[in-house]
């Protein structure tokens, strides 16, 4: 691996890191009742009660809210992972994988 293709690791490395602290979703539940805001890495940010969520018994919200949650850490991460085949793509795999792509 050449320095060159180091340094570019390097610089695609820290554009990575900026492009997955900005990752912000939103998932809602189906009714509407419930809406998060989640960052990459498991970090939530926030659950909105919308006024439907009134609506339902603590033990029937508790599996709506869960599942929300769920719904919005599987999209962020999701999009962290895109994140990573876009930004690395074939030079991050080629430091991986050294060998591979030389005729070996």
């Amino acid at each position: 691996m050449s320095d060159n293709d180091i340094h570019g690791l390097a610089d695609k490395s820290v554009r990575l890191q900026q492009v997955i602290a900005a990752i912000e979703v939103e998932a809602v539940a189906e009714d509407g009742a419930i809406r998060v805001l989640a960052r990459a890495g498991g970090r939530l940010d926030k659950i909105d009660l919308g006024l439907q969520a009134f609506e339902f018994s603590a033990a029937e919200l508790g599996p709506i809210v869960a599942e929300t949650i769920r719904a919005a850490e599987r999209k962020a991460e999701s999009k962290a992972q895109e994140a990573v085949r876009e930004t690395l793509g074939e030079q991050f795999m080629r430091a991986a994988n050294p060998k591979k792509g030389n005729g070996e």
